[in-house]
């Protein structure tokens, strides 16, 4: 069963001078960009295991606070008709928890292919190397497509 929810995209003032943190959901791993506090300069950061949970826990407010993030955009791979199968929807419960855990905003975005379009990008290199930072890559681009809007 698929659910429709509508993606908050406030305008990039809400987080003016404010550093990002991007965040590419998957069931294994999530990967974690960061951007400038003028949003200019997208980077990847790492690939956090999801379990054990507290050690994802310990790791992704570590990183928050290291960088000082005031917000954090989650990518939500929505289906053609704008509505979220079980994994979106999982996405979801994620950044809820997250931004609740973090005690910063999410900001939810529309996210088109951030793992395939990552994986284009490394496709004339190591495939070792790629595993390790695709995740990573996909939240990039994930916070860019948001910076970009």
């Amino acid at each position: 069963m698929s659910t429709h929810i509508q993606l908050n995209t406030p305008e990039h003032s809400a987080f003016a001078f404010q550093r990002l943190l991007g965040v590419d959901y998957g069931r294994k791993r999530i990967g974690i960009a960061s951007c400038d506090a003028m949003h200019i300069a997208v980077q990847p950061q790492t690939t956090i295991d999801r379990f054990p949970q507290d050690a994802l826990k310990e790791n992704i407010l570590q990183l928050k606070t290291e960088l000082n993030a005031g917000a954090v955009v989650v990518g939500i791979p929505l289906l053609g008709d704008g509505t979220l199968d079980n994994f979106a929807t999982e996405c979801h419960e994620f950044g809820v928890w997250l931004g609740r855990f973090l005690g910063v905003p999410v900001v939810f975005v529309t996210e088109r292919d951030s793992t395939e379009r990552a994986k284009s990008l490394f496709k004339h290199h190591s495939k070792r190397g790629f595993k390790a930072q695709k995740d990573e890559i996909a939240a990039c681009l994930i916070l860019q497509d948001y910076i970009d809007v």
